[in-house]
């Protein structure tokens, strides 16, 4: 349920987002931006592997939005959702097959709203629930599927500091060594995952001027420091996904992850590679670095 819309900031043209569904372990924050994920969202959308379509109908504060999953079928997993009691129909069906017996989690994406989630706990649901469902929280526990824990002390946990030139290639690096070694969760925290996750997707691809994108780029910048600041307080696996060049930077960000199994990987790609990335991240983005700045950095 949308229990509230928090007030945006004065001017902002932000507004509130819920999208609620199922993904897989392993799946993206974003949820229905990858594969085996798949969201409704309160624009009236359905989204799976970054694929919008129309569906139902928009939803919003007070509404309360049910997702059932149906595994029943011999072939095919359906989901489906409803809206304040009232059933909107099948949003997916999946084969069985390619989800390979791993678990359906419940998934919440939120942006601008505070949200109340019922698993059973509750006495009584706040809408009524189609027949045939139950809870998960009624379901006995040999039933369900336990996600892998987290490292337990901080001992066990892992930060990697990346360092190199803009367009050296350091996102692409965690991004591949995340995928390579998904059991140790990595988080990765770098100016463009949060520009990603501020920045909301739909049908049509979002535009943004030279002085939005300027502003989005000074909040997702605000954001990631506040990230790494807190970021040595929980027991994670993380990426530190930025420049790094300077020494006082790599000494004051990994000294704050006392007891953690600090690590440093230093990306130099080949010089005319380097000036490649660098133009094609300019004809992509639009961003250049001035030039007294690169040397410096060098």
């Amino acid at each position: 349920q949308v229990s509230q819309n928090l007030p945006g900031k004065e001017g902002s043209s932000e507004v509130p987002l819920l999208r609620v569904g199922w993904s897989v372990d392993f799946s993206h924050s974003q949820l229905g931006e990858d594969e085996f994920s798949y969201g409704f969202d309160g624009r009236g959308l359905k989204v799976e592997n970054g694929k919008f379509e129309e569906f139902g109908e928009s939803f919003g504060e007070n509404d309360v939005i049910g997702c059932f999953a149906d595994f029943e079928g011999e072939e095919l997993v359906e989901l489906s959702f409803s809206k304040n009691g009232q059933e909107l129909g099948t949003a997916f069906r999946i084969p069985k097959e390619s989800l390979q017996d791993r678990a359906l989690l419940p998934h919440v994406l939120c942006k601008g709203c505070a949200v109340e989630l019922n698993f059973g706990q509750r006495p009584e649901p706040p809408a009524p629930v189609p027949e045939g469902f139950v809870f998960i929280h009624e379901i006995p526990a040999p039933e369900r599927v336990r996600t892998p824990t987290g490292p337990k002390t901080t001992e066990e946990c892992e930060v990697l500091l990346m360092v190199g030139l803009p367009g050296s290639g350091k996102t692409q690096w965690a991004q591949k060594h995340s995928q390579e070694n998904r059991d140790k969760r990595y988080n990765i925290l770098g100016t463009e995952r949060v520009l990603h996750q501020l920045r909301t997707r739909g049908p049509e691809p979002e535009e943004l001027d030279a002085k939005s994108r300027e502003l989005l780029t000074q909040q997702a910048a605000q954001c990631l420091s506040k990230l790494v600041q807190i970021a040595p307080r929980a027991r994670r696996n993380f990426i530190l996904d930025q420049c790094n060049v300077y020494n006082s930077g790599q000494r004051r960000k990994l000294s704050a992850f006392k007891g953690f199994s600090r690590k440093v990987v230093v990306i130099v790609p080949p010089e005319p590679e380097w000036e490649q990335r660098l133009e094609q991240r300019r004809q992509a983005e639009g961003d250049d670095v001035p030039e007294s700045v690169m040397l410096e950095m060098k």
